[in-house]
């Protein structure tokens, strides 16, 4: 069983304490939606305190859990390093 591609995508910018989000797209296994002129300006505080947030919500549901990796050693090495690289990052950008 394979799940099919989806996400959203946009280009981020940014200028002078600002983030402005451009060229959004909705992909799908079977189409992709644009939005042309469609963008978004927030200031560069507000823009990290989302992502943080994003990114603490996502990391939830494999809080606690035991990854079991099989006999790739390549997945059995990255594995803690993606998580630390992770961490570290959400630490460093979770200030006031």
């Amino acid at each position: 069983m394979s799940l099919p591609a989806c996400g959203i995508d946009w280009r981020v910018t940014h200028v002078d304490g600002h983030v402005r989000l451009v060229e959004v797209i909705h992909v799908h296994d079977r189409w992709e939606a644009r939005f042309p002129g469609l963008a978004a300006e927030l200031q560069s505080d507000e823009y990290r305190r989302r992502i943080v947030a994003f990114a603490e919500k996502a990391k939830e549901p494999v809080t606690g859990v035991e990854k079991e990796c099989d006999e790739d050693d390549y997945d059995r090495e990255l594995y803690p390093k993606f998580w630390e690289e992770y961490d570290g990052l959400l630490a460093r950008h979770s200030g006031p």
